[in-house]
């Protein structure tokens, strides 16, 4: 067997080779989902650690004195709990090159901007930021869907941090699944800050609910939604408030003188009990026409 044969069979091996290689290596697509974190091991891994708040670790559950936290994938999820709302730390990724559009993660806690955030970093400057959505006390720790397109950033290495330097009421957040896609995610709007406080009664009499502005369980519905602040309507409204305005006084211009011919007849003595009954009678019916 010559020199130029011997190359080409070993040409043929080198191609055989090399697809029964291929066959068993993972092939990554363009579109393909990347989870960069989804924190299920023992540890943060490859995860810078600072301070206290985050512990060692992921954990599986809420700490003693925290509400039940719902909305998280798998067994574990990142919670600045540790030690409760007190603590403060910071979690910073590994750096990556950002190859897809979007960047999706689940997110809960506190809605402290700068202070219970995720970031996205670049040339130490933060491009994008979200928080959780509580401000004030109640809320829920129920983790939902974020994301930020990074298009703009394509081919560019950045980090993510997880931020906790809030002290106070909803001193805290919750991350889990870190995911990189070219799929467009269909986020819900994020829920506002509701605001409890003690009952408000009106002047008119109306007592606002102690949740304002009142949940909206089920937006998608249409079935009759209740009004929140009539649940315990006054059993008087003054005449001088609001529509009740417009309405007496149009009654009192059309009735003033059936009124005033029924008081002055009673008080001058020229108009019996039996003539004034019947006046009233005729003003009932009058006002009954009319409304």
């Amino acid at each position: 067997m010559n020199n130029s044969s011997n190359i080409r069979l070993w040409a043929v091996i080198c191609v055989a080779l090399s697809s029964a290689f291929s066959a068993f290596a993972p092939v990554v697509r363009a579109s393909d989902d990347i989870v960069f974190a989804d924190f299920e091991g023992p540890d943060y891994g490859a995860w810078k650690v600072e301070g206290d708040a985050f512990g060692s670790g992921p954990v599986s559950k809420s700490f003693p004195n925290q509400k039940p936290v719902t909305g998280f994938v798998g067994h574990g999820f990142v919670n600045s709990y540790h030690g409760g709302d007190r603590a403060t730390g910071r979690l910073t990724s590994p750096e990556f090159k950002i190859e897809r559009r979007y960047i999706t993660f689940l997110i809960g806690g506190g809605g402290w901007e700068g202070k219970t955030c995720i970031n996205l970093v670049m040339d130490e400057k933060i491009v994008r930021t979200a928080t959780g959505p509580n401000v004030e006390r109640g809320g829920s720790e129920e983790l939902s869907l974020a994301s930020w397109d990074v298009a703009s950033f394509a081919g560019k290495t950045a980090r993510i941090e997880i931020v906790d330097q809030a002290t106070g009421a909803w001193g805290h957040i919750n991350v889990d699944q870190i995911v990189f896609t070219d799929t467009p995610p269909r986020v819900e709007a994020a829920p506002q800050p509701v605001s409890t406080r003690p009952e408000e009664v009106l002047y008119n009499g109306i007592v606002l609910p102690s949740e304002w502005p009142p949940r909206i369980t089920d937006p998608k519905s249409r079935s009759p939604r209740e009004v929140p602040y009539l649940e315990h309507p006054p059993r008087v409204i003054n005449i001088d408030v609001g529509r009740q305005l417009f309405v007496d006084d149009f009654l009192i211009v059309i009735l003033r003188p059936l009124v005033v011919l029924v008081l002055l007849g009673l008080r001058e003595q020229e108009l019996g009990v039996e003539a004034a009954a019947s006046l009233v009678i005729a003003l009932a019916l009058r006002i009954r026409a009319l409304t």
